[in-house]
């Protein structure tokens, strides 16, 4: 299963399968949110040219506005996708790079 997922046109690293990505927003009680990024969200999986590299597979992640690559870089849940969230966790994304 694909860990690599493409938002705002590049390519990240999940740690685990990003079906399963979740919030590190505080809850109202404080510790940190066990919901997922996304609800019943359908990823797309694309097959993407690293240029000399070859292929790999990766999702994609697409909203009914297509604007959900701020939110899914932020870790944030739909419920915590607002300015004031506080973060308990360092999110958990990271740029995909050829040479790592």
């Amino acid at each position: 299963m694909s860990q690599l997922v493409v938002l705002g046109r590049r390519l990240w690293i999940a740690p685990e399968d990003p079906h399963l990505l979740p919030c590190v927003a505080a809850t109202v009680r404080g510790p940190r949110c066990q919901n997922p990024v996304e609800y019943g969200q359908i990823m797309t999986v694309l097959e993407v040219q690293l240029g000399e590299a070859g292929y790999v597979n990766a999702y994609v992640a697409f909203g009914p506005d297509r604007a959900v690559a701020p939110r899914w870089l932020a870790q944030h849940c739909t419920v915590h996708d607002t300015p004031d969230a506080v973060d308990t966790d360092p999110t958990e994304l990271r740029p995909f790079r050829l040479d790592t």
